[in-house]
Formats: structure tokens, C-alpha cells, sequence
């Protein structure tokens, strides 16, 4: 995963297997200053996916195999605050809403978005989506969640207050396209 913070002086890119994020300090078009926060043991099996800014020099890290994530604050590497889930859920990604006060994981295993209080650790509501959710993206006023769902080649458009499914996209490039093929990722214009 990337990401980029707030101010876009500092780009985030996830370490994988490494277990750890690299950032890279941004001005001019130019990256320098790469440095390695290591977010577990190498030995452990976290695996860094997501990786998304917070503010106030802290970002939540996705672990895909440990199926958790972690409030990480990249001054001194320090977890504040761990969220674990379900056995098998893989958590891919995170989009934060404009508060910062909740984070929507998207849970590849287990079909579905997690909306997790971020003050308290508290996952406050779970939603269906389809096969394989990756990446996310809020909409009107955090009201409306677009979820890619790549093993199915389809957005679910959810309800954040509801949780409820309110539209289906098909995303197959052909009627006869094999699932998985599209998609992964998402972009919405302005």
C-alpha cells in the first residue's frame, strides 16, 4: 500500500513480508530521506498491506496475515493501539472519514467492512459487501462508501449509517470476464 500524508511532505509505502513501512520525505517532486519503521519482528507474520496516514505523525498499518491492524506513531514506532479481528479476515486496506475518528477496514476474508472507533479500539459496525473487498473510498459527506470487491468485478456502493448495501456496480470489462479480473483498485474524479 501507499500513502501520503495530509501536507504531502511525507509518502508511506508498505514493507510487505518486511514487516515494517518505508517513508520518504517529498518537496518538489522529489522523494529523499528514506527511512525504515519497523511495526513488528520480522519473524512475526504480519505483513504489512495498507498503509494509511492519520495525522499528528501517526498511521494505521493493516497486518493481512496477523488480521489486525495498528495505530502506529511513526516517530518512535510505538503501537498505540491494536484492533484485532476474526481469524481469517486478511484486513487489506483503510479509508479514514473526515473526522479521523473512524477508520472503514475492508476485510478481504471475510466479505465485509469493519468500522472501527479509533479512540476506543471498538469495532462499532460490520457490513456486507461482496467477494474480496480491497480498496475504498468515501463520498458525500462520509454518507456513502465505495467498496472494489476484485473477486466478483463489482463496487458495492454501502449506507455508513446503515450498513445496508445500496447499489451494486458491475465492473466486467465482458459479459463472459473470469471473476478477479477487475477490480482491485478505485479512483473517483472530482
Amino acid at each position: 500500500g501507499l500513502g501520503m500524508s495530509a501536507d504531502g511532505s511525507r509518502l508511506l509505502v508498505s514493507g510487505g513480508e518486511d514487516e515494517c513501512i518505508y517513508t520518504f520525505a517529498h518537496k518538489d517532486g522529489y522523494l529523499s530521506d528514506r527511512k525504515t519503521i519497523q511495526v513488528v519482528d520480522k519473524e512475526d507474520e504480519f505483513v504489512v498491506s495498507g498503509v494509511v496516514p492519520v495525522g499528528n505523525g501517526r498511521v494505521i498499518v493493516c497486518g493481512l496475515l496477523s488480521d489486525a491492524i495498528r495505530l502506529v506513531n511513526l516517530d518512535d514506532a510505538a503501537t498505540e493501539l491494536t484492533v484485532q479481528f476474526p481469524e481469517e479476515s486478511f484486513p487489506y486496506t483503510a479509508v479514514l472519514d473526515s473526522s479521523a475518528s473512524f477508520a472503514y477496514v475492508s476485510l478481504w476474508g471475510k466479505s465485509q467492512v469493519a468500522k472501527v472507533d479509533l479512540r476506543s479500539g471498538e469495532i462499532v459496525g460490520q457490513f456486507e459487501t461482496r467477494s474480496h473487498p480491497t480498496e475504498m473510498h468515501l463520498l458525500d459527506d462520509d454518507k456513502l462508501l465505495l467498496v472494489a470487491c476484485s473477486n466478483q468485478n463489482s463496487i458495492v456502493l454501502l449506507d455508513t449509517a446503515s450498513g445496508q448495501q445500496r447499489e451494486v456496480i458491475q465492473t466486467a470489462l465482458y459479459a463472459e470476464a473470469a471473476n478477479g479480473s477487475t477490480p482491485s483498485s478505485l479512483c473517483v474524479s472530482p
